[in-house]
């Protein structure tokens, strides 16, 4: 047994030399050979191991599978709870390569205290203070070369064009470079963006085989299939698993599984590029890896789609923090005086700034690449890189040729409105990247509408259009919210402000007409919309837009219909819920109109239009007591909307009469409990307050006085199918 090695770990305990040799004497050193498995999850360990070299996993199940929990390596320590409580580690410990360990167990640590109870004390203190990982490792002298914290790792992105791509494919290249290994197995891209994924055009390269190949041969043949053979050597230590090309491949989780699971057995290092958004193909991608990196933008609405993105990662294993963010292209933010955590619950561990040199793009289908090797962007995901893996990357780093590619778009949209809002001489070409701050303010706007913030959220989006006036998302936000505060000669002026300089900008068609009740402008906005519908018939948000004009051309039928179709594309909607509750009401279904609203705020707790229209229907439907209710969330959820706030003051005002009627019938009932008239008053008054059991207890002390009482029948079954419809 080393004593250099024993002394240099027990030192961490705050022993001295002597002590150390005491302590050291009484543990065993053995050699554990490699998938050799010292205990499982469901076991106790027999004994506290720290490992002296080599490497140990300590995995549990998770959700079905079995995640990993803990790589651990020189001068790593395990089954300490053994010491401390007498409990077993619930975790299955394997070695994973040949290792020495040095151990004690529970019966000898006993021994110790009794004879060296100040000894034994400084080693428990070390054992509870164990938090940091980087604490640990850095405290010790292990193989920096071989130690890698997380073996598979997953880039996601909420939405396309954020940049995951460029950031894979050179994380994969700095991680290659800095083993400097000649071994091909080494680092393992797998691009699962089928049919879209472009990383072998970010190497340059053109690959022979993909994974739909892979995943077909192995459903004809029960033998073994190595992986690497259909991956493409892109550089040095650097293999590709690409996806498809020719179509969609039909890919379920299981596929997901079998691709990942065997680059890992394949590869020492995993990286895996997850299709874009939250999907079934994500989600798997996300569940088989040790770590997520969710690359993100600063722009037009990279944080509202990364807020809301989050919300769905809530579920994962190991949220927040095995979902850290790296922001991509982020000088877009450096004039922007506010920051993007007020609206991201997840670290921001990286910043990758735009490369200053010339945009370069594809050319005669060859890729133009730089090398800018003393860049920014070098060091930036180098920062990364030492954060996920451990691994400092900075002396090699001048080593490595830099990938980075910017296609040619256009952002030319033709503006023929007819009768629309123009644009006053402001052609629309460009309009989007003009202002810095202006951009990085709407993208912040609008991660906080979206999270329900709607003060803050005008705020940033009003200085916004201070910065840039021709940011048409930002007007048609402001609209929306304003739609949404009950302003509607405001959200008139946002929503027309809006087309002047995005004449496709669909809310706001659908929403500009509704406000001005224009006939030929309805017209208008449903054949502009029908068309839209024929290039994107997957958008659900289309529907509702048009189903909305509908509504105020009188076409409940064709409303009904688009709505339809809209939930059907997405169930949890809860624009469209909210506008087929709109509907109901116009047809005077109030039952089906209360029970939208609630499927509204069901899909979206924070729906001001879903809460003040379910409000005023209670109070049509004179049931002030929970109109008050609604008011009430309403109010808390958004305190500055002041139609709310003026609402809640009147109806309180009438309710205080209502109760004050209630006292003087209850007195008059006790005098004549036989008076039918009185009862069935007196069950009204409770309706309205509220009270509904109460009230059916009233209608039917009603019927006992007076079985004839048709109105009394009437308005029983009426409370109880309001009551079914509002508890549904």
């Amino acid at each position: 047994m080393s004593k250099s090695f024993t002394t240099l770990f027990f030192e961490q305990a705050f022993m001295t030399a002597s002590e150390a040799s005491e302590i050291a004497g009484n543990f065993q050193c053995q050699t554990f050979l490699k998938d050799t498995v010292l205990f499982k999850e469901q076991e106790s360990p027999a004994a506290f191991y720290i490992v002296k070299s080599g490497k140990v996993e300590l995995r549990k199940h998770d959700s079905g599978r079995l995640s990993l929990v803990d790589l651990l390596v020189q001068g790593d320590f395990f089954g300490e709870m053994t010491l401390l409580e007498g409990k077993g580690l619930k975790a299955t410990a394997t070695v994973i390569e040949n290792s020495e360990l040095l151990f004690i167990t529970g019966e000898a640590f006993v021994a110790i205290t009794r004879k060296h109870p100040s000894l034994a004390a400084k080693i428990l203190v070390f054992i509870s203070n164990k938090l940091d990982v980087p604490a640990r490792y850095e405290a010790f002298d292990f193989d920096e070369e071989s130690y890698v914290l997380n073996k598979t790792i997953v880039i996601s992105a909420p939405v396309s064009g954020a940049g995951r791509t460029f950031f894979a494919t050179n994380f994969a290249k700095l991680l290659a470079s800095h083993y400097k290994s000649d071994d091909p197995k080494t680092i393992g891209l797998v691009d699962l963006d089928s049919p879209f994924g472009i990383s072998h055009l970010y190497f340059g390269v053109q690959g022979k085989s993909n994974f739909g190949s892979f995943l077909l041969e192995l459903e004809k043949t029960d033998e073994q299939i190595d992986i690497f053979d259909y991956c493409t050597q892109v550089t040095d230590g650097v293999s590709l698993l690409q996806p498809p090309d020719d179509e969609m491949m039909n890919l379920s989780k299981g596929d997901v599984y079998q691709i990942i699971k065997s680059m890992k057995e394949t590869f020492s290092i995993v990286l895996v590029i997850a299709p874009a958004g939250y999907n079934l193909l994500a989600q798997a991608a996300i569940d088989y890896a040790d770590l997520t990196l969710i690359v993100s933008n600063y722009t037009i609405d990279g944080l509202a789609r990364l807020k809301t993105y989050l919300r769905f990662l809530k579920d994962r294993p190991g949220y927040p923090d095995a979902f850290p963010v790296v922001i991509n292209r982020s000088t877009s933010s450096r004039d922007a005086r506010t920051r993007e955590h007020d609206a991201i619950s997840v670290p921001i561990i990286g910043r990758v700034p735009n490369s200053k040199l010339p945009p370069r793009s594809l050319k005669n289908g060859e890729l133009l690449a730089h090398t800018d090797k003393k860049s920014t962007v070098v060091k930036a995901i180098n920062d990364v890189v030492i954060q996920v893996t451990g691994l400092d990357c900075s002396d090699v780093s001048k080593d490595v040729s830099w990938l980075s590619a910017w296609f040619p778009f256009s952002q030319n949209k033709p503006v023929s409105v007819g009768s629309f809002p123009k644009a006053d001489g402001v052609s629309t070409r460009g309009s989007f990247f003009r202002g810095k701050r202006g951009r990085s303010r709407l993208a912040l706007g609008e991660a906080l509408f979206i999270d329900g913030q709607y003060f803050r959220a005008f705020q940033e989006l009003r200085r916004a259009i201070d910065d840039d006036p021709h940011l048409a998302r930002a007007y048609s936000l402001l609209g929306d919210i304003s739609l949404a505060l009950g302003k509607k000669s405001e959200a008139l002026d946002y929503f027309g402000a809006a087309l002047k300089y995005d004449g496709d900008d669909y809310k706001s068609l659908a929403w500009f007409p509704v406000l001005k009740g224009d006939q030929k402008l309805l017209k208008s906005a449903v054949s502009r919309l029908e068309l839209a519908i024929s290039e994107h018939n997957d958008w659900a948000d289309l529907y509702t837009y048009l189903a909305m004009v509908y509504i105020e051309l009188g076409s409940y039928d064709k409303a009904h219909l688009n709505f339809d179709r809209s939930l059907k594309i997405n169930p949890h909607f809860s624009v469209a819920h909210n506008g087929l509750a709109i509907t109901f009401e116009r047809e005077n279904s109030f039952n089906e109109a209360i029970k939208s609203y609630r499927r509204a705020l069901l899909s979206r707790k924070g729906n001001l239009h879903a809460l003040f229209g379910l409000a005023t229907l209670y109070e049509s439907l004179a049931l002030l007591g929970d109109s008050c209710t609604v008011l009430n969330t309403l109010v808390s959820c958004c305190p500055h909307h002041s139609l709310a706030q003026e609402k809640l003051m009147a109806l309180h005002q009438r309710l205080e009469a209502v109760l004050q009627e209630t006292g003087d019938l209850e007195a008059a009932v006790k005098v004549n409990p036989g008076f039918s008239d009185n009862l069935l008053r007196l069950g009204e008054l409770y309706q309205t307050s509220g009270d509904f059991n109460s009230a059916v207890s009233a209608f039917k002390r009603a019927l006992l006085a007076n079985p004839d009482l048709l109105v009394a029948k009437e308005r029983l079954l009426r409370l109880k199918a309001l009551r079914q419809a509002m508890t549904s």
